[in-house]
């Protein structure tokens, strides 16, 4: 894509600055992953982020910094960001969480620069004090905000960050055929869930993700009707995120035996991307109940369209950022919060009367509006328009 400004050095100059990279492992790792990569192919692109993260992105990483724990981390990059920018003179400056707003905000004026953060929900309403009055004050006064979702674009209006200023870019994932060279009767051998139906639930471990309530409501209400259902649990504890909590999986194994079902619920912790994407085949539907937690909010919910890129339907909860991931009766059904028993009930229906592929077709073509091309597309669309304004002396939505 041709620059606006081809004449201007900087047009072409972009430092980017996150602690959500790999190694570290996630959906705003993913995500992390993906801004780079894009921004490296239009642009002349800095990365400064985590240990380990220089054979992810070669010769674009010019500084890693610990990620043991933030108070290491924040410093240690707003000094190499701020080393950085010089070299690339009013480039545009790009945070991968709100968690940068400070960095970035300091390192764009410093540069003479544009300024861009991409926000999750949780930037908008952590209830830490600090993040409160720092980090969200920098927030507001950086040029353009991208977000995951449309509720976190409507909590950043509510929390004074100005209207014009917010643009929603959705993560962006890899579009697959579903069942492509996998015998799913192999699957179901290697991992014991022969004569099961699998309800599929993937992500880090934590209390917003509803689990807890859902196998002490939901799963009961489900075995009634469908005696051999099994929910299947991927994902670890989430050890690494900023709101760090431990203990959910024992909290599960608690609930499924409070309520009757710990031959219905297993754990698989963590996995690899192949033993993921068996999982999503192997699976008959995704469950996604996801609850609203003071301080906390699911942003958007990547794994229901990786679900959806499979032809795999959605259950879920009608919270944060979940409907923009489930198309209702297109890719899935989406519950009024809390409605457990209606929960349930769309389960079992989805599986005694629609269980053909009658869905998975729309499952496909809902998961293509995530695709890699369209999130490239808007995502340097969205620089060049930062960059335009700034070039112009203009302040965006202001």
């Amino acid at each position: 894509m041709e620059a606006k400004f081809p004449s201007l050095e900087y047009d072409s100059q972009v430092v980017f600055v996150s602690r959500n990279l790999p190694p570290l492992l996630g959906g705003m790792e993913n995500l992390g992953a993906n801004l780079c990569r894009v921004l490296a192919k239009e642009f002349r692109t800095s990365i400064i982020g985590p240990n380990g993260c220089q054979k992810y992105f070669g010769g674009a990483v010019v500084g890693e910094c610990g990620f043991a724990n933030l108070s290491t981390f924040l410093p240690c990059s707003m000094v190499k960001t701020l080393f950085e920018v010089p070299r690339k003179r009013s480039a545009i400056v790009f945070g991968g969480s709100g968690l940068m707003a400070p960095t970035v905000l300091l390192a764009s004026r410093y540069a003479a620069g544009a300024s861009i953060c991409y926000l999750h929900g949780l930037d908008i309403v952590t209830p830490n004090s600090i993040y409160q009055s720092v980090f969200l004050p920098c927030i507001r006064r950086l040029d353009l905000l991208l977000v995951n979702s449309e509720n976190t674009a409507r909590l950043a209006h509510t929390n004074g960050v100005a209207d014009g200023k917010v643009r929603v870019l959705h993560p962006c994932i890899e579009n697959r055929k579903p069942n492509s060279g996998i015998d799913i009767n192999s699957l179901q051998e290697k991992y014991s869930l022969k004569n099961r139906t699998i309800l599929l639930s993937v992500g880090r471990l934590t209390a917003r993700k509803g689990l807890q309530e859902f196998i002490l409501n939901s799963l009961p209400l489900v075995k009634k009707s469908i005696d051999n259902v099994l929910l299947a649990v991927v994902g670890g504890e989430a050890n690494q995120a900023v709101n760090r909590s431990s203990g959910q999986t024992e909290l599960l194994r608690s609930a499924a035996e409070q309520s009757g079902m710990s031959d219905a619920v297993r754990f698989y912790g963590s996995v690899d991307d192949d033993t993921l994407e068996e999982f999503y085949r192997v699976a008959d539907l995704f469950v996604f109940p996801g609850i609203s937690k003071s301080g906390d909010v699911e942003g958007f919910g990547i794994v229901a369209v990786e679900a959806a890129a499979r032809g795999l339907p959605s259950v879920a909860f009608e919270v944060g950022g979940i409907p923009d991931a489930v198309h209702n009766g297109v890719s899935g059904y989406l519950i009024p919060p809390g409605n457990y028993e209606r929960f349930a009930s769309a389960i079992v229906r989805h599986m005694l009367e629609g269980r053909s592929n009658s869905m998975k077709s729309g499952c496909m073509e809902f998961a293509q509006k995530f695709s890699p091309d369209i999130f490239a597309t808007k995502l340097i669309e969205y620089c060049n328009e930062v960059r335009e304004s700034r070039a112009l002396g203009n302040t965006i939505g202001e």
